[in-house]
Formats: C-alpha cells, structure tokens, sequence
C-alpha cells in the first residue's frame, strides 16, 4: 500500500487546516495509508481519526515569526532536531512514500527530505505570503530546494514565492482550493436578528492579517447612516493573543449592532443568514477559505485584493474590490449593496458560478490527485 506522512502544524479548523483535512479525503479515497503528526491536540485531530488516520501529537518545530530571535531558534533547533530523529526513523521503518507539509511554518518534512534525498518526495502545500520578514522569506525560500513539488494556493502565492526567487521555483505550481458544497440553514431567530435586517458578515481567525479593527470601524460608519444593520463577527485569537480581542471589544465599545460571535462550528448556516460578506484582510490573505464559504452561500462580497481575493472577487459581477484601510469606499458598496436587493441576488449567484468553475472540490480532487499518484509511481523501497 502506498504510505504518505502527513505533517501539519495546528489543529484548530480555520482554512489552511481545512484544505489538510480536503486533501487527507482524497488521499483516502484511494486507498492511501497515512500516519499524521500534529503538534497539539485540537479538533481536526477528532477529524482524523474519526477517518480512521492515525494521529501522533509532537512538537514537529513549526516555525513562526515569533521564534525569529537567538532564544527563539534555540528553542526550534532542539525540536526540530528531536522531531527528525523520530520521523527519519519512522520513514525508514514505515518505508514512506511521501511526506506532505502543510503550510510554511512546518520546515520539518524539508529537512528530511535533506537528509534522505531521492528516499523519499516531499510535498510542501504553500498557503502564505510573508510580507514583513526578510529573514523569514529567505530562510524558506532556500529550504525550497528540498521539495519536490510546491503546490502554492493562488497566482498571488506563487507569484509571491517565485519573486522571491526560491530555490527550485520551477517546481512550484498553483492549484486552487476546492470547497464542498454543504446544505445549510437561516439560523437568524437562534440568532435573536429579524427577517427584515440587513447582516453584515465577516467571518477569520482574529489576528493581524484579516483585519478586524478595519471591519469595526466600517460598521461604525456604517451605523451611522443605517442604525439598523446589523454587522457579525465569526472567529477567535491563537491562544496566548486574547489580547487583540480584549483590544476588539474596546474597539466595539458595546456597539449593540456590532456583535462578536467568537468561534463557532456553524459557519455556513451564519452566512445563509447573512445578505453581504466582507473581507478586509489588511496584510497578504493568500486565498481565504471564508470566501469560498460565502460563495456556497450566494453572497455578494466586498474585499481588500492584498493577497489571493482578487482571484475570487471579480470587481462589480460577485462584488467589489476595497483599499486598505478605506472605509469610506467599503461603506459605499456597502449602501449600493443594502439599497439594491436585486444587485445583492446578482451578485451573490455570480459568485456561486465562480465557485463551481474555479474552486470546486472536484478541480481540487484531480489535480492534487495527479500530484501524488506522479509521486508515488517513482517507489522509493
């Protein structure tokens, strides 16, 4: 049986971590063995094993910004080190086939792949783009050179990568994210929200990137013209970063319109209550799985184009493209929006179309498909 190693550095069930448990369905499908390693136990772990895989909770190294310092890759050197005595071992002893890395913070399975050379293929899954750390940039771009395939998640990723002039960029290709259309449901009297107001939704992990201090003060104008709106909040911090929220609720200031939801495992019947989605990311978003949410759920959506968004959103068919930190302009096509229900129907079925031609779970199965099934027919033992 073909034997893959999957490495994945969180398991919480935010985007990046549902594209690893897409590609765990497909390699499932057939008939692949897989082992994953995870570095704490969370949810998509429930997941796994619920689909049978068998998961092992380490410290595999992941590398974040934070660790950027002299104590700090002290720390991911020991781990790192530990992590690779433990999976060369379980390499050789399993005779793996492929190891896939999922995201650029899990530097791990490139290691092995030094160490083992032609033993093994490594797979690296490419979602972000790194504006504001050189360091960071260069340190992945050369441990480029010990993969096999790039597979980055938009033009904007691997346009990104490639620019950085990545060692063996000639391996990176783009395969866009698939979502699986799932039937949901309008949850607004669970909600307390009536049937006539208009909602407002964003939906991401609170954290620098998508920008929900951005979205607050849109609501805050918006509110001011149309006290009736009503503006939703899906998502919570990375543990250890409840600050920014603490900060997000200064911010809303008890604003009774505007209405922090935290995590919640009911995303899709939240958009099938919502009328309008924006997404004002302010630093690089390389292909928000949220989008694609709010695409299943025939939304209109309004969004920043900092990263892969303006690959999903085509400007005036499914909604409209905003500058950072322009609330003025956000708030406009907000009122355009609210004013026209039957720009808001037009643009929201727009937006379903672009998800069955361009994002579909069935692109997505066959190309990342093709990658492994050209992986494995070159066997290693």
């Amino acid at each position: 049986m073909r034997k893959v190693l999957l490495l994945n550095p969180t398991s919480d069930l935010y985007g990046a971590n549902k594209v690893f448990l897409d590609v765990v369905n497909v390699l499932l499908s057939r008939n692949v063995e897989l082992v994953a390693y995870v570095s704490y136990e969370g949810p998509m772990c429930d997941r796994l094993r619920d689909l049978g895989v068998e998961v092992h909770i380490r410290r595999i190294g992941v590398i974040r910004r934070k660790y950027l310092n002299p104590v700090g890759l002290l720390n991911r050197i020991y781990f790192l080190l530990l992590s690779v005595i433990e999976l060369t071992s379980e390499v050789r002893k399993r005779k793996i086939d492929v190891v896939y890395s999922n995201t650029t913070s899990v530097i791990t399975g490139a290691i092995l792949k030094a160490f083992l050379g032609k033993k093994i293929t490594h797979l690296w899954h490419i979602h972000e783009i790194i504006d504001n750390s050189k360091l960071f940039n260069k340190l992945i771009s050369s441990l480029m050179r010990y993969m096999d395939q790039g597979i980055c998640v938009s033009e904007a990723v691997l346009d990104h990568w490639v620019g950085q002039k990545s060692a063996n960029k000639k391996s990176l290709v783009r395969i866009y994210n698939g979502f699986q259309i799932i039937a949901s449901s309008n949850i607004r009297d669970t909600l307390k929200i009536g049937s006539d107001a208009i909602v407002v939704t964003m939906v991401g992990r609170i954290n620098k990137i998508k920008g929900q201090e951005f979205f607050v003060e849109i609501a805050k104008k918006c509110i001011e013209n149309n006290p009736d709106l009503i503006f939703l909040m899906v998502g919570d911090c990375y543990p250890g970063n409840e600050y920014l929220e603490d900060g997000l609720r200064a911010r809303i200031n008890g604003i009774h319109q505007i209405r922090l939801l935290g995590f919640r495992p009911d995303v899709g019947d939240i958009l099938r209550s919502s009328d309008i989605y924006v997404l004002p990311s302010i630093l690089p978003d390389s292909l928000p799985t949220t989008i694609l949410e709010a695409m299943a759920s025939q939304l209109p959506i309004i969004t920043t184009t900092t990263g892969g968004a303006g690959e999903m959103v085509i400007h005036q068919e499914n909604g409209f493209h905003i500058d950072v930190w322009d609330v003025e302009m956000a708030c406009k096509y907000i009122e355009i929006l609210v004013d026209n229900r039957k720009k808001r129907v037009e643009f929201g079925v727009k937006s379903f179309a672009v998800l069955k031609d361009k994002f579909s779970m069935e692109n997505f199965d066959a190309e990342i498909s093709g990658l492994f099934e050209e992986s494995f027919s070159d066997q290693k033992y």
